[in-house]
């Protein structure tokens, strides 16, 4: 399987670092994109990335646009690679969404907080996934708009600062990206 992560939140490096090694021990190929910005901080963490554009605001201002001008960056890079991506894989980045959108790349969004209803851009792509924590009541999931078919959950915790509790975590979740890949229905792999 060939995975496209893009990671744009300092947050999160523990946390790719754990999934993208669990994701070569199972000889996947992985493609991992970051901002310019994360370069250091990347390189410090061991992560080979390829370093596409800028995230950047100003007191919250121009988020968007960055986000939209990295997907445009992103699309272009991903578009000329030689082996077609079959899944890209996010914590949420809007970034990686638009891009999977555009080149019609199914989405696996791993997600801790469930209690919050669904974005709309990620109710609107057809081919977007989901894994949650296995606690996460399917009835609550309905609720906040997620259609139970697309979701599939992981046994183990990520903390509030999306850092792993423990290894069984991850291994759980890169066995869910993988029966997500194979089994959904509209499957990733269909």
């Amino acid at each position: 399987m060939h995975v496209l992560i893009d990671i744009d939140e300092p947050k999160l490096i523990t946390f790719y670092k754990a999934l993208i090694s669990e994701l070569q021990v199972k000889n996947h190929l992985i493609e991992i994109t970051a901002p310019n910005n994360l370069k250091r901080l990347l390189d410090e963490n061991n992560i080979n990335s390829h370093y596409i554009g800028y995230a950047f605001s100003l007191f919250g201002l121009f988020q968007d646009k960055s986000m939209i001008l990295r997907s445009a960056n992103l699309l272009n890079y991903i578009d000329e690679l030689k082996t077609k991506v079959d899944v890209g894989i996010s914590t949420g980045s809007k970034t990686i969404l638009f891009t999977c959108a555009n080149l019609n790349i199914p989405l696996v969004l791993i997600l801790s907080n469930y209690k919050e209803n669904i974005h709309p851009l990620y109710k609107a792509y057809e081919k977007c996934f989901f894994i949650f924590p296995d606690d996460a009541p399917d009835q609550l999931l309905l609720e906040k708009g997620y259609d139970i078919q697309k979701t599939a959950r992981y046994k183990g915790t990520i903390n509030k600062e999306n850092k792993i509790q423990d290894l069984k975590s991850i291994k759980e979740i890169t066995a869910k990206i993988e029966y997500l890949s194979k089994h959904m229905p509209g499957g990733l792999m269909a």
